[in-house]
């Protein structure tokens, strides 16, 4: 069916030059499509469940000779990792972080929201999830003691037990759960310091997205992505990952005042830099400057 929306396309449109499946759900969908266009991409470490014939049998649909890409160097070795256990072999395997809209991101920033404190605040944007690990944040909250209150943007299961988790460490009259919001990059804008606190990041644009806004961030050192963004002059953001880490390092930023944000450290994730390196091969790089 995707073979023959793609000719009808084609003869509309012309001939593309990419052709672009993002996640492996994705890649179930369309795994007998067959072109040498097609880039697949990984936004986690491939984690296949079941039986080792049923792990077998996905890797040879969905990895064997495909062009994969991942969207950090370490997913992009979890599908090397993979494919070598279940002895397939990928046509490629290359990392493309992906793109942040970041003229689009300031646009939105400056527009008005609702409820954003008057108040100097911490902030966290992510779903009420276990791999984001809200347990932690709460309680480097709790031990830095600051006096910027923490607000938290994001709606997930795991609401009602972090709720009683800021009781339990008296931190509730400091901590607001703000719940989803339809323009989160406002709330990025107005606050002091964004804290990421996850378990583990397929690449971390949370914090390209901050940084766009003009916001310090600062997150554990967790696995995946995160030291694709947090390099160079960023690397005073990353804290040891622990509740005792964080804190320490929450409070030397707070103390410091953050740091100035540099419109160089935000290149590399422009939507025209992705471009590029997926036409790399393709066409002229130049035909689409930054």
């Amino acid at each position: 069916m995707f073979s023959h929306w793609l000719d009808a396309f084609e003869r509309e449109h012309g001939t593309v030059d990419r052709i672009i499946f993002r996640g492996l759900g994705t890649f179930e969908l369309v795994w007998g499509f067959q072109d040498p266009r097609a880039r697949y991409v990984l936004e986690n470490r491939i984690d296949f469940k079941g039986p080792q014939w049923k792990q077998r049998l996905f890797a040879r649909c969905l990895l064997q000779g495909k062009h994969l890409v991942g969207v950090s160097d370490d997913v992009a070795q979890g599908a090397r990792d993979v494919a070598q256990r279940l002895g397939v072999q990928p046509m490629h395997v290359e990392t493309i972080v992906n793109a942040c809209p970041i003229d689009q991101i300031r646009k939105q920033a400056v527009l008005d929201e609702p409820d954003i404190p008057d108040e100097p605040f911490l902030l966290n944007v992510a779903r009420l999830v276990p791999q984001k690990d809200h347990a932690l944040l709460l309680e480097a909250y709790a031990l830095a003691q600051p006096v910027e209150r923490l607000v938290i943007v994001g709606a997930g299961p795991k609401l009602e037990e972090l709720q009683v988790q800021a009781e339990q460490l008296g931190i509730a009259e400091r901590v607001t759960f703000a719940g989803q919001r339809a323009n989160p990059y406002a709330w990025m804008r107005a606050a002091k310091l964004f804290v990421l606190s996850s378990r583990v990041e397929g690449m971390g644009i949370v914090l390209m997205e901050a940084l766009a806004c003009g916001t310090p961030v600062v997150s554990v050192d967790c696995r995946g992505g995160i030291r694709e963004i947090l390099k160079g002059g960023l690397e005073q953001a990353i804290a040891p990952h622990s509740a005792e880490g964080l804190a320490t390092r929450m409070n030397e930023l707070l103390a410091a005042g953050g740091y100035p944000i540099r419109d160089e450290w935000l290149e590399d994730f422009c939507p025209q830099t992705m471009v590029k390196r997926f036409l790399a091969d393709s066409v002229d790089p130049e035909a689409f400057p930054c």
